[in-house]
This record gives C-alpha cells, sequence and structure tokens, in this order.
C-alpha cells in the first residue's frame, strides 16, 4: 500500500503547486511511482518538505494495508508496484475487487490528508 500512498501524496502536490519547476518534479515523481520506483517521492517530496507528507503517507498505507488484513486480502506473489500489482488478484475476484477499492480509498486519504495538512508553503508561491 505504500505506493498507493505515495501516488496520492503525489497528486496533492501537483494540484497544490505554483511553481512550474515543483509541478515538473512531482509529476515524474508520480510517473516513476506508477512502476514502482519510489525514490524520486521519497527523497524528492517527503524528506524534502519537513517530513509531514512521510508522515501521512505511512498513516494512509498502514490504514490501508490494516483494511486488507481485515478482509483476509492475500496475493499470490510478493514485490509488484502499483500499476502490475493488481496481477497478484486476478486469479480470485472478490479479492480483486476489494485490493481495487482499498487501493483507490488509500490514495484518495493520502491526498485528503497531504491536502490538508502537509502542503508547505514555499511551493504555494509562483514562479516569478
Amino acid at each position: 500500500m505504500p505506493f498507493h500512498a505515495n501516488l496520492g501524496s503525489s497528486l496533492a502536490f501537483y494540484s497544490s503547486a505554483k511553481n512550474a519547476k515543483v509541478k515538473q518534479t512531482v509529476m515524474g515523481a508520480f510517473m516513476s511511482q506508477l512502476f514502482g520506483v519510489s525514490e524520486p517521492v521519497l527523497f524528492g517530496l517527503h524528506l524534502r518538505y519537513n517530513l509531514k507528507p512521510l508522515y501521512i503517507m505511512l498513516f494512509s498505507s498502514g490504514l490501508g494495508a490494516a483494511i486488507l488484513s481485515i478482509f483476509r486480502i492475500q496475493s499470490n506473489s510478493y514485490g509488484l508496484a502499483v500499476v502490475p500489482s493488481y496481477l497478484m488478484y486476478i486469479y480470485n475476484s472478490y479479492q480483486l475487487l476489494v485490493y481495487f477499492a482499498v487501493s483507490v480509498i488509500t490514495v484518495v486519504v493520502c491526498y485528503t490528508l497531504t491536502k490538508l495538512l502537509a502542503i508547505p508553503d514555499e511551493i504555494l508561491v509562483e514562479d516569478e
């Protein structure tokens, strides 16, 4: 679930940023995150801006994982990232549906909390 939470965090930064350079950095991080490369989001957003986005991502990710655990969702493999992760659940339609719903919930929760609590003022400044 951290991959999905990182998407929510990236989307919150992208929709809030007024600076073109920040938007470019966030979009690059977002695109790499889709296929499992999380370092650009981690170092380019979370660690760079006060760690609040990192804490929110960890909370959202943990919440999503807890929901999956409650519904007893189990994958048939390990290590696939956001887009390919759905392949781990294609053998059981119930698990695929629940996994999809929880991944959307995780993205929305992380997006909302990041937008409300963790967007730094410095990215809200427009280009000069």
